[in-house]
């Protein structure tokens, strides 16, 4: 009589395929799911009114005149 080497591997298919026939359609999601809510939260808090316009103040720089352009404290090297 004859051994069938090939047994295992027709088991665990016959195995998997009813395991796969037991599995749901869809797989278990995490994402959440959007919900309605009467008042939305923005005007529970109050957010939902419109603020004051502020009026914009310029800022005014300390500018000084120097005697000579800018140069680096720590130039880079140069030469061979």
């Amino acid at each position: 009589m004859k051994d069938d080497y090939d047994n295992a591997k027709k088991m665990r298919a016959v195995e998997l395929k009813e395991h796969y026939d037991k599995l749901q359609d869809k797989p278990f999601s995490q994402r959440a799911k959007l919900t309605y809510f009467f008042n939305t939260s923005r005007s529970v808090i109050g957010e939902d009114v419109p603020l004051v316009a502020r009026a914009k103040s310029e800022f005014k720089y300390n500018l000084y005149e120097h005697e000579r352009a800018w140069r680096p404290s720590m130039p880079p090297r140069s030469g061979a």
